[in-house]
């Protein structure tokens, strides 16, 4: 049931936007502060248990319904659920973020250009084209790894409660206006710290889906570091394994045109998927195995 689960919600991820308007979860601001104001009384929410305090209710509920659910109906409604999960836990889509991006670059539409930054890039939009577009196209590769494949990890780790609990974290760890920056900097060192082993199994379907070469450097260079240089090193091990994977330096090298700048994000989108592709086989034999 699990795989299972995972293929569906993965279609639904990649060919309906039914579940778009929940994916941004408006509802967790809220929740988090209502909180917050509350356990005030007892005490400040600052770190980690404070992260925890607001993760545990809402998992406490997706690991009753699903245990409530497992074992009826041959499993068919513990299906349904997991799938619902999943799908709301991916993140928003990325083929949209980097169509936004080419579509600013074709029209000249910086405000186009910056709403596809804000949502990929890190710091300030830079004015050269070609950092423009390497910052794109990386943090690309740097969010699929957080929107699908830690997501997909945590899910066959520890099934619906993984999935939602790993998306919930993220909300708090990109989000520090939500509580203070003590609880914020707590929460991305927690999601950090999630983000170490699907970061380097990206990184290497990354690999195995465009050009293996770079990509091995990336993760020896990578490997380890401080926890509090983690949130930044899974980032830039993604985007420099995917930057590598599909040669990027080599298009930079070039005059950017808008027809330039769409080839190199559509090569971008398609290693993605075939990264993905590379998961679902490697799960698929697991499966067979009888490994999950």
């Amino acid at each position: 049931m699990t795989f299972l689960s995972l293929l569906l919600a993965l279609f639904l991820e990649r060919f309906t936007s039914l579940f778009e308007p929940w994916r941004a979860l408006d509802a967790m601001a809220g929740y988090t502060r209502w909180l917050a104001e509350r356990a005030a009384r007892f005490g400040n929410m600052d770190g980690l248990l404070g992260v925890l305090l607001v993760l545990l209710p809402p998992l406490v509920v997706v690991a009753a319904v699903a245990d409530f659910l497992d074992g009826w109906l041959l499993g068919l409604p513990w299906l349904v659920f997991a799938v619902s999960v999943l799908v709301l836990a991916f993140g928003p889509d990325l083929d949209e973020d980097l169509h936004r991006f080419v579509e600013g670059w074709a029209m000249e539409d910086e405000a186009r250009m910056e709403r596809a930054w804000q949502a990929l890039g890190e710091g300030p939009m830079p004015d050269a084209p070609a950092e423009r577009l390497r910052g794109v196209v990386g943090g690309a590769f740097a969010e699929a790894g957080q929107r699908w494949f830690g997501v997909v990890f945590w899910f066959l780790v520890l099934g619906p409660v993984g999935a939602a609990g790993y998306r919930l974290l993220h909300e708090l760890a990109t989000h520090p206006d939500w509580v203070g920056p003590r609880f914020h900097e707590a929460a991305r060192r927690f999601l950090a710290l999630l983000d170490w082993a699907p970061a380097r199994l990206a990184a290497l379907a990354y690999g195995v889906a465009g050009s293996l070469d770079g990509v091995i450097a990336a993760l020896r260079k990578r490997l380890w570091a401080p926890l509090g240089d983690l949130p930044e090193l899974n980032r830039r091990l993604l985007a420099e394994s995917g930057e590598a994977a599909i040669h990027l330096e080599r298009y930079l090298a070039d005059e950017l045109d808008a027809r330039g700048v769409a080839l190199v994000t559509e090569l971008a989108s398609h290693l993605l998927l075939r990264a993905l592709a590379v998961w679902v086989v490697v799960l698929a034999l697991m499966t067979i195995a009888n490994l999950l």
